[in-house]
């Protein structure tokens, strides 16, 4: 298992991340906790498209990441600020 992906680890990769999630149907990424992601999911994705990001972000930054889908119950307490590459370590 993988450590969690960083706050500051996806704002540093926030643009090959946001033109990933584009890839897969996802879209408006957002800070969760470490090593999640917040997003809107397109209709008609499914989550073998959330997955699918998962395992490539995964592979990318070498970290964990999860995705959650904006209208999932916890999605409201856990978003955060976008994913940024201003805020980047």
């Amino acid at each position: 298992m993988k450590p969690a992906a960083p706050p500051e680890l996806l704002d540093r990769y926030a643009a090959l991340l946001v033109d990933l999630a584009k890839r897969h149907g996802l879209s408006n990424l957002r800070h969760g906790r470490p090593g999640k992601v917040v997003a809107d999911v397109d209709q008609g994705r499914t989550y073998f498209d959330l997955a699918r990001f998962e395992m490539e972000a995964c592979s990318v930054l070498g970290h964990d990441v999860a995705v959650i889908s904006s209208d999932a119950p916890s999605a409201s307490e856990l978003a955060g600020s976008g994913l940024s590459p201003r805020h980047a370590a």
